[in-house]
């Protein structure tokens, strides 16, 4: 078997490179880091769709597990007073039986942006880079 590339390694490794060398490179080099970084992110691609998908998916299981305890709560009666529960009072309860998956979608909205935050910034940098090539053309 082929050995595995760790995408996100890679492209650390190459904005590293541009970020401690960027000013003395020359074209080919500076593209060369493009297309690293370029190709780490296509890679990587998958895996931020993946995240987006576990975040509607979190989201749609915290709005059913909710709906799901707010309808069991609306035929039972609070235990000490003998009365049925307020909206109030349901809601509230609901929100507590449902904290599992409230806190499965924040992590997982928490990977999402980070993986989000990586590709803008890292579409920042290649629009530097493109810069930088541009300028050392016209030089």
């Amino acid at each position: 078997m082929g050995e595995t590339i760790d995408n996100m390694k890679l492209l650390r490794e190459s904005i590293e490179k541009y970020k401690l060398n960027h000013s003395t490179f020359d074209i080919k080099e500076l593209q060369e880091i493009r297309d690293s970084i370029s190709l780490s992110l296509f890679y990587l691609s998958n895996e931020y769709a993946l995240l987006k998908h576990l975040v509607d998916t979190n989201e749609y299981f915290k709005k059913r597990k909710f709906a799901q305890e707010c309808e069991s709560l609306r035929v039972k009666s609070d235990e000490i007073t003998g009365k049925r529960f307020t909206r109030e009072q349901i809601t509230d309860k609901a929100f507590l039986n449902s904290t599992e998956e409230s806190e499965q979608l924040i992590n997982s909205e928490r990977d999402f942006f980070e993986m989000k935050l990586i590709f803008d910034t890292s579409n920042q940098i290649l629009n530097s880079l493109s810069s930088r090539i541009n300028l050392r053309k016209n030089v």
